[in-house]
């Protein structure tokens, strides 16, 4: 997975290559502009509330970047990634 926030010169990545696994995520940029998305990162939550602090599924930091910073960042990588992803089917009936 690989974010790039072209304002800030950040980028975000993540070295997991299935949607479940879990991984560290490395920031790259500018001092001030990196605390600012490690912060808001590692304090929020993935998609089904799981803190994500310092690692995360390709999953979780895609619905964090989706939350927090819809239209600030470029996926250039990972977006098949997330094509492959399978929810589990928990017998939930609609």
């Amino acid at each position: 997975m690989r974010y790039e926030f072209p304002r800030r010169n950040v980028v975000i990545t993540l070295a997991a290559t299935d949607p479940d696994e879990s991984a560290a995520i490395e920031y790259e940029g500018e001092e001030d502009a990196v605390f600012f998305y490690q912060t808001m990162t590692s304090r929020a939550y993935g998609m089904f509330g799981h803190p994500i602090e310092d690692e995360a599924t390709p999953m979780d930091l895609h619905f964090v970047m989706e939350t927090l910073f819809k239209g600030q960042y470029t996926l250039v990588e990972g977006q098949d990634v997330l094509d492959s992803y399978e929810p589990l089917d928990e017998g939930l009936k609609t």
